[in-house]
C-alpha cells in the first residue's frame, strides 16, 4: 500500500525531546523497511507550532486519560467535532459510530461499539499509532488518606489528611 500510494517523502516527524530517545527504535525501523527519508523536528512542548498536523507532520505526543473509559480516549482524540482531535482526524463512519457507543444503554452493546471504532481508528485508518502505554506510580504511606488517581494524578494535596493514629514505620 504505501509503494501504491506513490509518496517518496521524506516524513516530517515532531518529536518533543522528552520522546525522541523512545522514538529513536521506531525511526530507524520506518528508515530501514519502507526506505523513505524521515525529517525529525524538534517540537518544543511549551510553546508548540500553531498546527504541526496541518503541515502534514507526524507528531509524537503523549495522552494522559482523566476517567477509565474507552469514550474519553476515542472521542475526545479522533472525534471531529472534538475541541481536543489535534491531529484533526475525520471520517463520518468513525463519527457515528462513537455517537452510537455513546447512546447505547447497553453496557455489552456500548464496549462493542467502542472496540469496533477502535480497529477503525488504529487498525483501518491509522489515524494515530500507539507506541507505548505507560503509568504514573505514587508510594503512599498508610497513614495518608485521600489519595487516588487514573492515569494521571487528579488528587489536591490540600485534600491529603494524615492520620495521627497510624503507626510509622
Amino acid at each position: 500500500l504505501f509503494d501504491r500510494s506513490g509518496f517518496r517523502g521524506p516524513f516530517q516527524i515532531a518529536i518533543a525531546e522528552d520522546w525522541s530517545k523512545p522514538v529513536a527504535a521506531v525511526i530507524s525501523s520506518w528508515r530501514d523497511v519502507l526506505g523513505v527519508p524521515i525529517d525529525v523536528i524538534p517540537w518544543p512542548t511549551h510553546s508548540p507550532p500553531a498546527a504541526p498536523w496541518e503541515l502534514g507532520w507526524i507528531v509524537v505526543t503523549g495522552w494522559l486519560p482523566g476517567y477509565p473509559d474507552p469514550e474519553y480516549f476515542l472521542r475526545l482524540l479522533l472525534h471531529s467535532d472534538s475541541k481536543t482531535n489535534l491531529g484533526r482526524f475525520k471520517h463520518p463512519d468513525y463519527d457515528e459510530l462513537i455517537e452510537r457507543a455513546r447512546q447505547a444503554r447497553d453496557d455489552r452493546a456500548r464496549l462493542e461499539l467502542f472496540h469496533k471504532a477502535d480497529r477503525m481508528a488504529v487498525g483501518e485508518q491509522a489515524a494515530i499509532i500507539p507506541l507505548a502505554y505507560g503509568r504514573s506510580m505514587a508510594f503512599v504511606k498508610p497513614w495518608v488518606k485521600g489519595w487516588w488517581e487514573f492515569g494521571k494524578t487528579s488528587v489536591s494535596f490540600a485534600d491529603l489528611v494524615v492520620d495521627p493514629s497510624s503507626p510509622r514505620v
